[in-house]
């Protein structure tokens, strides 16, 4: 097979922590088959410009097919910008390949990804797949409140509706994404859900954990700062801290986004612990922090996207880390309860988060080791790359031989 993926946020590990696109185009490529991932030069999660363009799909460094697109730091109209270089780049650049693809699959990590893709599946008359990592234009609806008649989420509602008819197959990154379907009208769409998956040689430098101090904890948080995630609860849950356990915390904010230098002001005015800020880290850095950690936290904000399941990015480094963790997202699965590995939490509440930390803290390090190794055997035991890679492989011939 010939592979097209068109994944605006897509990069190897060495620059990008979202390294599903690129395990499963490297082996998909170990099977036999040719991956072509177009991905932009900018980098979503470091904010910098870290490839150069690539001239022509064909003579790309496999997997990748590098589309300039412009800088941004915050959401706004240079990420419009961005999106939109990237939907006319990318189709002029995949018109003009030598080589035809056998099926081309659009990301959603924003529609117009997904609508190149289209619209190359439809001028070299193959099947086209929708994969779903985001819920647009939904997602923006629940987090800034917009309005549909508001023209952007006009616009990508359309485009939602237009992809989801013209698609042969639809992937889902959600595990419940197949209820989206049955809501839209598509239940008898195929679908197959395939998750992040992990890649256990990169944790080798992990070091062990045994539960750490039972008079100290280093909690950590590992992923973007953005609106979603609601890094405000970190900072809000530590008024009502018991002074010993107050005395004794520290909290780790390992990653970046358009939301950090708000919170980094506000832990500046109203962080009753000390809390560290280490900014942006490498995929292939990431095990010497996670090492750092006795327990990690997954705050979010209550949004109604998530009843279609959550399962973070960050939690399967947390998981791979062997160490317990404090979940607080209100979703329809909870992957933490299923491996008995930490603590549940209601999501965006600041006294249970308190109380939670708290507990955390009060837990006999030999407990804390325990959830840490439930969860690791759980992560290895369900989300193994191969696998997965061998479910979309069966999905992908189904889609072009039906």
């Amino acid at each position: 097979m010939i592979v097209w993926i068109l994944n605006h946020y897509a990069g190897p590990p060495s620059v990008c922590p979202a390294t599903r696109p690129y395990d499963l185009a490297v082996r998909l490529q170990q099977r036999g088959h040719t991956v072509r991932l177009f991905a932009s030069t900018f980098n979503h999660y470091s904010f910098q410009h870290d490839q150069e363009a690539s001239q022509s799909v064909d003579c790309s460094e496999a997997p990748f097919v590098w589309i300039p697109t412009c800088s941004y730091r915050r959401n706004g109209l240079r990420r419009f910008l961005g999106m939109f270089q990237y939907f006319v780049r990318s189709f002029h650049l995949g018109l003009s390949a030598r080589e035809r693809p056998d099926v081309v699959i659009g990301t959603c990590v924003h529609p117009l990804a997904v609508t190149a893709a289209l619209l190359l599946s439809r001028q070299y008359r193959v099947p086209f797949v929708y994969e779903i990592t985001d819920i647009w234009p939904r997602s923006l609806q629940e987090l800034y409140g917009l309005r549909w008649y508001h023209p952007v989420v006009a616009l990508f509602s359309l485009l939602e509706k237009l992809h989801l008819h013209c698609a042969q197959l639809v992937i889902g990154l959600l595990p419940q994404i197949d209820k989206y379907l049955e809501e839209e009208g598509h239940e008898a769409k195929p679908f197959v859900w395939i998750p992040n998956g992990v890649d256990p040689t990169r944790y080798t430098k992990l070091e062990p954990y045994d539960g750490g101090s039972s008079n100290k904890l280093h909690l950590m948080y590992v992923g973007g700062f953005a609106k979603a995630h609601n890094l405000d609860l970190l900072i809000d849950c530590q008024e009502h801290l018991p002074d010993h356990v107050r005395d004794s915390t520290t909290l780790h904010l390992v990653g970046d986004g358009p939301e950090r230098k708000r919170i980094e002001e506000r832990a500046r005015k109203r962080a009753k612990i000390e809390v560290i800020f280490h900014g942006f880290v490498p995929k292939s850095d990431l095990p010497h922090y996670l090492s750092q950690a006795d327990a990690f936290v997954c705050p979010s904000l209550a949004v109604g996207v998530y009843r279609y399941g959550a399962f973070f990015l960050k939690l399967y480094d947390y998981f791979m880390a062997g160490r317990p963790i404090i979940f607080g997202v209100h979703s329809s699965n909870n992957p933490v309860k299923e491996a008995n590995a930490g603590i549940t939490v209601t999501a965006g509440d600041p006294i249970e988060f308190a109380q939670a930390i708290t507990r955390m803290f009060s837990t006999h390090p030999a407990e804390r080791a325990r959830w840490g190794v439930n969860g690791r055997e759980f992560i290895l035991e369900h989300f193994d790359l191969n696998v997965l890679t061998s479910r979309l492989e069966k999905a992908l011939k189904s889609a072009i031989y039906s």
